[in-house]
């Protein structure tokens, strides 16, 4: 009875072992050049295509930035965004949330609605609570079909030609 409980216990060592490797290596792994790569291909795979992340870079456990971001449905993309710093907690996801404590993005391109797929499947998705502490948008672009409008505030007044950009607080 003493050895069964005396291998038991080192069964159970070794597998939380294990699993603590696997996460560490997981860990090693998304924050390397190469880790970062098969992030990106990984989002446009899981989400058929709809999400395509460019450039890729940070620690995938507080602070990333990614040079460009495509939202896309059947017709194209729909929004993109360039230059897009993130610092987040992903550790929120174990109790259902995005927290994303700081978000800055240099342009979003908002070129149309997305357009909901016919074929669509009809099963629910769920989306997690996302909370924002702090975000901004330097430069907002709106299109329509024949036309783009861009909206940039600008303050104060201008002093040898240059003027400033105000950024928009979320």
């Amino acid at each position: 009875m003493r050895r069964s409980l005396k291998i038991s216990a080192w069964v159970l060592g070794a597998v939380a072992l294990l699993i603590v490797s696997l996460g560490g290596a997981l860990f090693m792994l998304g924050n390397t050049e190469t880790g970062h790569a098969a992030i990106e291909k990984l989002t446009y795979r899981l989400t058929d295509g709809r999400v395509k992340i460019v450039g890729l870079t940070g620690s995938n456990l507080s602070h990333l930035r990614i040079d460009k971001l495509e939202l896309r449905d059947a017709v194209g993309v729909w929004l993109s965004a360039e230059r897009i710093v993130v610092d987040w907690s992903p550790l929120a996801f174990i109790e259902g949330r995005l927290r994303v404590d700081n978000l800055q993005v240099a342009t979003v391109y908002m070129l149309r609605l997305p357009q909901l797929s016919a074929t669509a499947p009809s099963t629910e998705t769920s989306i997690p609570q996302i909370d924002v502490g702090r975000g901004s948008i330097d430069r907002l672009r709106l299109s329509t079909r024949q036309r783009a409008l861009t909206l940039v505030a600008r303050h104060g007044h201008r002093s040898g030609g240059a003027s400033h950009r105000r950024r928009w607080r979320l």
